[in-house]
């Protein structure tokens, strides 16, 4: 064997030792990388490398203010950080850090609304926010990325995966009538849409048989097939935005501004919406447990004592 076969060998070797700390990926892994990150003769230099690395790029980004193009650099940041930390998101890889920092450095600037580059960052990031609708309520508010097809795919993909239909042929529909590009794509992603829904939850569509279905072009004029719960909607929603609850009174107590959707200016990150889901503990020292009653019973006096009547005979 020689020299490439047996490096090559020692690499397979390394991959599938490391397998299961490697995250799973659509577009996959690089061999090599992996190989590299992995590798116990090189993990000192590599770590000392990376370390130089990540340091070059945050430089990077303190410059990038002066780029044509600013958002190509957090673009190759990220990519060498998918390439560098196979296992995804760890506190070596700083990857949810990274991808906050991104998606919410360019929400304000106008030319990357349109931008497919900055919408498939926020779609990395959704994977790690506890509930993406959220995410995308946020995206459709800023006009975020909502002129393409990956928008709604990944939308009602969210809906979908959770068994509801009906909300994920909404988000479709709203995909027409905004003529989401490139169309030719969406219509085939929702054509496979309605064919796992047909097998799956055929119970979610209207009472009109499946081949009466008019063709669907870019812009929807049937009614929407009748949602899980049975009651009947009678319009397509707006496609310019999905509606998001608000409370009118609620107050941001980081801030003490109101929560209402039309200040949303920041989606926030997932440790800081962690925490307003976690109950605070305290310390237990001088509480005093409340129960259910405040009148005081003696149990000795209602404990029966059983008696054989016939003992005493």
């Amino acid at each position: 064997m020689n020299s490439t076969a047996k490096q090559n060998q020692a690499s397979i070797d390394i991959i599938e030792q490391a397998k299961e700390n490697i995250e799973p990926r659509r577009q996959g892994h690089s061999a090599s990388a992996i190989s590299k990150t992995f590798s116990n003769d090189h993990e000192q230099k590599v770590s000392n490398q990376l370390h130089e690395e990540r340091i070059n790029f945050e430089e990077k980004l303190q410059q990038s203010d002066r780029e044509e193009d600013p958002l190509q650099i957090w673009i190759d940041y990220i990519q060498w950080t998918l390439n560098s930390y196979p296992q995804g998101n760890t506190t070596e890889s700083g990857l949810l850090s990274l991808l906050e920092r991104c998606s919410q450095q360019f929400t304000k600037a106008p030319a990357y609304k349109s931008d497919i580059r900055y919408l498939r960052i926020w779609m990395q990031y959704a994977k790690y926010v506890e509930d993406p609708a959220e995410l995308f309520s946020f995206l459709s508010l800023h006009e975020i990325g909502t002129n393409f097809s990956l928008y709604y795919e990944e939308f009602a993909g969210y809906y979908e995966s959770n068994g509801l239909y009906t909300k994920a042929e909404d988000v479709y529909q709203k995909g027409f009538l905004r003529k989401a590009k490139p169309f030719a794509r969406f219509q085939q992603r929702y054509d496979q849409f309605v064919h796992r829904r047909v097998i799956y939850a055929p119970d979610t569509f209207s009472a009109r048989p499946i081949n009466e279905y008019p063709p669907l072009q870019t812009t929807f004029q049937l009614s929407n097939p009748q949602p899980e719960n049975g009651r009947s909607e009678a319009s397509v929603p707006d496609a310019r935005q999905f509606s998001v609850f608000s409370d009118p009174d609620a107050i941001d107590s980081s801030n003490g501004k109101s929560s209402n959707p039309s200040s949303w200016e920041n989606f926030g990150t997932v440790e800081q919406k962690r925490k307003e889901n976690t109950i605070p503990s305290r310390a237990w020292v001088g509480e005093t447990l409340q129960t259910q009653s405040s009148r005081k019973v003696d149990p000795l006096n209602n404990f029966s004592v059983y008696q054989d009547e016939n003992s005493s005979k």
